[in-house]
């Protein structure tokens, strides 16, 4: 308060409080102060105090946009979102008359559970027990969204509702009802997957709906329909039903939907469901834990309408279930991927067995992804990985005819090492290594059994070995090189790139060799042969030092 300027509003009430406290202390001496003097100047004081403190949190503590409000709150649930109101004045006048706030709704419903005590409850017992739901919230919001999109989620918290599930669908399609035209998205997560069916049968049209995707964790959902009756989404693109919902006796049409996400029970019923969908871009079929009676009467049609879509993948693949895959026929899509659950055993890599030139084992964080590639078709297999995965026999089924390109990351290289020399890879023209920044580098496993008396170079028509390393350059000792060179046994004219890798020699390994040249000096010296000192080194050098990729033209090689 020492500054030359003007006083402000609160630095004067301030001051008059403190004249007041000084002059009621003063006082004292001449006369008794009665105690609602001291409680009014206490009371002007603790105001002031207070004002001043607004002041300063105002001017300087720190404030976020009001759009950034708006995006933290939009993602929150309903009743938290109406919590915000209740906040404070300016949260409540944001939050109320952004549209933009109200556009996601979610709705749920539940039965209570045993432990509910509420007057409901007292005399109900097991599915009598009420359903509770927010749809009410609802309500509330979608006149707050005036005319912005819809994005709708349903979700039953995981409860069985019994036959009172189409009460909640009949509240919420009661609602939606004047609000189609605006509702862009439906995502459900459902017990009771009946609950979705009523909701669609209840609304029957939705002019603008572009994405449908439904979950349920109930394996009895597999019989149960998406609707009963025809359904009128011209302007769906995508739709997912993932463990629930595979009986399509009802013909639909979906003209628009280009991705399709479906649980596989039945060949027919599958195929109904794809044939509604005439402009299917991509497929994923789910399959299920457990076989279902006669689930393939009519796999050949199946197989013939699925061959016409440009990328297949038949996802939740198990041990168990893998024979029940009939509906690939011997025409399969240009791109079909294999995506197992589990650690996949001897036996399943025959989905790699086609007229592929390129062939690539790479790990994509936790799944390990195995792709064959031809000239006009591609197949892949992908699986958990694991430290202890077992290596898998690749090459006793795979066909390698064609095969000019091998291409791996080190931390799965055992799993196609095993079985490469006598797999008959002598198209195989080049070998492409990737080390990621940190890998293990175990102890290279050899490409077969060298006791063997039919043993042959793994890759006797290789031209060129590249090796990278990234996203930082990666540094490999030179003792662990050669090793690693010793278990492919290469030409001695076979070129080597160098990408992002270094070869460096480590200090136990120079002692080491300091030691061996001090012993050949000794011996005596060695018959010059006219060739230069360099060519004394060993062969395995010329492989280290290889080429170095610098021009643009061989790094995009």
């Amino acid at each position: 308060m020492s500054s030359n300027a003007a006083p402000s509003n609160l630095e004067l009430a301030f001051t008059r409080a403190s004249d007041d406290l000084v002059a009621l202390l003063t006082r004292r001496s001449g006369h008794a102060v009665s105690s609602s003097d001291i409680f009014a100047c206490r009371q002007r004081l603790d105001q002031a105090i207070a004002d001043l403190s607004m002041g300063h949190n105002a001017a300087y503590g720190p404030k976020l946009p009001n759009e950034l409000w708006c995006m933290i709150w939009k993602d929150l649930p309903l009743a938290d979102r109406l919590r915000v109101t209740h906040t404070c004045r300016d949260w409540r006048a944001l939050c109320l008359n952004t549209p933009h706030v109200w556009q996601y709704l979610d709705f749920w419903f539940y039965r209570h559970p045993e432990t509910c005590t509420c007057i409901g409850c007292a005399f109900q017992h097991g599915h009598s027990r009420p359903v509770r739901n927010n749809s009410v919230l609802v309500s509330l919001a979608l006149p707050r969204s005036r005319q912005l999109d819809l994005f709708l989620s349903i979700g039953d918290r995981g409860s069985d509702c019994g036959l009172t599930c189409s009460e909640p669908a009949e509240y919420l399609s009661s609602l939606l009802r004047p609000h189609r035209r605006r509702l862009r998205s439906i995502d459900a997560h459902l017990y009771n997957a009946f609950t979705l069916t009523y909701f669609l049968d209840e609304m029957k049209s939705f002019p603008a709906l572009t994405s449908l995707s439904a979950t349920s964790a109930n394996d009895r959902s597999f019989g149960v329909p998406l609707a009963k009756e025809r359904l009128n989404m011209p302007s769906l693109e995508q739709l997912s039903l993932v463990h629930g919902w595979a009986i399509w006796d009802c013909k639909q049409s979906f003209p628009a939907v280009k991705r399709l996400t479906a649980p596989y029970g039945w060949c027919n019923s599958l195929r109904n469901l794809v044939e509604s969908c005439p402009n299917i871009a991509s497929l994923d079929v789910s399959m299920a834990s457990f076989a279902l009676v006669n689930h393939d009467n009519g796999c050949e049609e199946l197989a013939e309408r699925i061959s016409s879509i440009p990328f297949v993948r038949i996802s939740n693949i198990t041990h168990a279930v893998r024979w029940f895959i009939t509906f690939i026929g011997p025409h399969p899509p240009p791109h079909v991927e294999y995506a197992y659950s589990d650690d996949p055993r001897s036996g399943v890599m025959t989905v790699l067995d086609d007229d592929a030139e390129c062939f690539s084992c790479m790990c994509d964080g936790a799944v390990v992804r195995m792709r064959a590639e031809g000239p006009t078709a591609r197949t892949t297999l992908t699986f958990p990985y694991h430290a202890k995965v077992s290596r898998h026999r690749v090459w006793e089924t795979f066909y390698r005819g064609k095969l000019r390109h091998i291409s791996a990351d080190w931390p799965v290289w055992h799993l196609i090492a095993d079985g490469m020399a006598t797999a008959g890879l002598e198209g195989v023209e080049s070998l492409t290594l990737y080390f990621p920044t940190g890998c293990d580098l175990y102890d290279p496993p050899p490409l077969c059994d060298e006791d063997e008396d039919d043993y042959t170079p793994p890759f006797p028509g290789l031209d060129v070995v590249t090796v990278r390393g990234g996203p930082r350059e990666v540094w490999i000792p030179r003792s662990w090189w050669k090793r690693f060179l010793g278990t492919l046994r290469l030409r001695s004219s076979v070129r080597f790139k160098f990408v992002g890798v270094a070869i460096y020699v480590q200090e136990d390994e120079e002692d080491f060799e300091k030691t061996e040249d001090e012993e050949d000096e000794d011996e005596g010296d060695v018959e010059d042969d006219g060739c230069d000192e360099d060519e004394g080194d060993d062969e395995d050098d010329e492989h280290i030092r290889g080429e170095k990729d610098t021009d643009e033209e061989d790094d995009n090689d």
